[in-house]
């Protein structure tokens, strides 16, 4: 494998590999096949680069690039050591990982994998023990480190013979009740199929021998010990809440009818073997295909089980299974494009123990408690640092100034604002002196309450200010008690009272003083045009009259000035018109003068309601 799934030298912790690893297992040449006249072989490790092979056929020589190959010569423990001992320690420590061979019929797949033959659990590791075997003992040594009630290993076994599922541990389970089913945290799985708890390398193996029992295994004319189905193994390691998965295929090989000679039902287990793998290689060619709109794992059921491990949410090792032979040349050089597509799958994958930090739901049930009651806290803080909704605090005050700033009035009235923030303030100091004059009339009548019983610690107003009424001495009774709430709701319901009667008096100074505008701008319209008029006309007395009745003009009595203040105005509106400016109104034509709206909408002596306050009796 290539140096993406070794240890870094500064860490110690397992890089996790980038794209799918693939590696390339040339079959040594039998003799049969080397006496074979016309015998040469077309495929041989790159002298210059360790991690690449050279397919030579005719005057065409092709290098392919690998993360690894081994050559005819390697033993099964350089096999595992550099294609799956990364694989194995990734899985034990939360991710989902697969181990795969692949390649045409007869090219040592099934041997690679140590499926050929039981293993002996009592007999040590040898340099033919597969990768399955030496797996499951890696596996267990690792986990001998680990509190055994902390974890938790399954294992299943299945085949997919001629497009169905059958369960190599339970072989009476009907195909048709084992299911694929793709879940959003759990992926794809099995469903039906037996899980067999082993907690140790012996009972692994036991499980290994009494499944390898079940497996349709058959001869071709390519192959004596030929596999009639894809076989999956699939460990499950349970460490508190979650689980990790590791999957090891044996993918049958692919054969050409012609030279397999099958008949009946071989060559139905031959179709079958064929569509899958078809569907495998289009999958793989459409996830290197940047341009591909389509990802056709549901076209078998081998590639949608094995979707995750594809498409790059599982760490996946490859190992594609080689002959060297020229009668085999087309079939090896569809094999080294195979893995080379694959080596351009990216991988994506997610540490299933990551951040795990509980032992089993309950705490973080607790944990999930605590932090929904420190979120409800932060929303009270955040209300009461907003003032929770008191009629005196910055957000309500400056809705009260808001409804006059001189931004949101027209030109033509911004000049208003001043005299209305005057009557504003005059307003405010008047209901601040009646509020501070009803205080100092409840303190004194709560006082006297107090008063009523001549007890020698009887309190003042000041102290009555500073002390909550629970320190109080128990010298009210029950009538008393009764008389100072009433007393204190009238109070409230008294200066609400007073609020509402400042607000719409504040309006109704708006509205009269625009009002009031209104007339003066028409009484300033109309003397305009009687002028214009006037000096078309030569009757002097007629001029001195209409003169003297617009300066006897007043404004309506229903409209009383209530801010002196406003009057400056008049003063600037009220141009004499002569001189060039009187001949450039007289020659242009009358327009009507328009007086903009006021921003705040306000309909005639209509009394404003003010938002409730706390203070208010509802």
């Amino acid at each position: 494998m290539s140096t993406h799934g070794k240890p870094n030298s500064e860490s110690g912790e397992y890089d996790v590999p980038e794209c799918v690893q693939v590696a390339v297992r040339i079959k040594p040449v039998f003799r049969s096949e080397a006496e074979t006249p016309g015998f040469i072989p077309v495929l041989a490790p790159s002298p210059h680069d360790g991690d690449s092979v050279l397919y030579a056929l005719g005057d065409e020589t092709r290098q392919f690039q690998f993360d690894s190959v081994f050559p005819e010569g390697c033993t099964q423990q350089e096999v595992y050591d550099e294609s799956v001992d990364d694989v194995v320690n990734f899985f034990l420590r939360g991710y989902h990982c697969a181990c795969l061979v692949y390649g045409q019929t007869g090219t040592g797949k099934t041997y690679t994998m140590g499926l050929l033959n039981e293993t002996d659990a009592s007999a040590p590791i040898t340099s033919a023990t597969g990768i399955v075997p030496r797996a499951l003992s890696h596996v267990f040594e690792l986990l001998s480190e680990v509190e055994k009630s902390e974890w938790r290993l399954t294992m299943s076994m299945v085949q997919l013979y001629t497009g169905a599922f059958q369960d190599l541990l339970e072989p009476d389970t009907p195909s048709s009740t084992i299911t694929i089913r793709n879940h959003p945290e759990k992926g794809t799985y099995l469903q039906n199929v037996r899980e067999v708890d082993v907690d140790c390398y012996e009972a692994a193996v036991g499980t290994l021998n009494r499944a390898l029992h079940n497996r349709i295994m058959a001869p071709t004319w390519m192959n004596l010990t030929s596999s009639r189905a894809h076989t999956i193994i699939e460990l499950k390691f349970h460490y508190k809440s979650t689980y990790s998965k590791l999957m090891l295929v044996d993918l049958a090989g692919s054969e050409r009818v012609k030279k397999t000679k099958s008949k009946g039902q071989r060559l139905e287990e031959a179709k079958a073997i064929n569509t899958g793998l078809h569907a495998l290689g289009n999958v793989v060619a459409a996830l290197t295909n940047e341009n591909a709109s389509h990802i056709g794992y549901r076209d078998s059921k081998l590639t949608f089980l094995l979707r995750d491990q594809l498409s790059g949410k599982g760490l996946t090792s490859m190992i594609c299974c080689l002959s060297s032979s020229i009668f085999q040349s087309q079939e090896t050089y569809s094999t080294l494009q195979f893995g080379n597509r694959c080596m351009g799958i990216r991988s994506n994958v997610q540490n299933n123990f990551e951040n795990l930090g509980y032992t089993d739901i309950n705490e973080a049930n607790v944990e999930i408690v605590r932090l929904r009651a420190e979120v409800e806290s932060l929303k009270q803080r955040l209300v009461e640092s907003k003032g929770g909704g008191n009629a005196q605090s910055p957000q309500a005050l400056s809705f009260r100034r808001g409804l006059f700033e001189p931004a949101k009035l027209p030109p033509t009235v911004s000049n208003m604002y001043n005299s209305l923030a005057k009557v504003d303030a005059e307003m405010r100091h008047f209901l601040l002196g009646k509020y501070e004059k009803e205080q100092r009339q409840f303190e004194s009548e709560i006082q006297a309450l107090f008063l009523e019983d001549d007890h020698e610690n009887a309190y003042t107003p000041q102290i009555l200010t500073h002390r909550p009424l629970t320190q109080l001495p128990r010298v009210i009774e029950p009538a008393n008690i009764d008389d100072f709430s009433e007393l204190f709701e009238n109070l409230k319901k008294r200066l609400f009272e007073s609020e509402v009667f400042a607000f719409d008096q504040r309006l109704r100074v708006a509205q009269l003083s625009l009002e009031e505008e209104k007339h003066r701008a028409d009484k300033v319209a109309w003397h305009v045009v009687l002028q214009a008029l006037l000096a078309k006309t030569d009757g002097a007395e007629i001029q001195r009259a209409e003169m003297e009745r617009i300066e006897d003009y007043k404004v309506p009595e229903s409209t009383p000035s209530m801010v002196p203040e406003i009057s400056f105005m008049e003063d600037t509106l009220v141009t004499p018109v002569h001189g060039q400016q009187k001949n450039d109104f007289l020659e242009s034509p009358l327009t009507p003068l328009t007086i903009q709206p006021s921003a705040v909408p306000i309909s005639p002596l209509t009394p404003f309601t003010p938002p409730l306050s706390p203070l208010s009796p509802e």
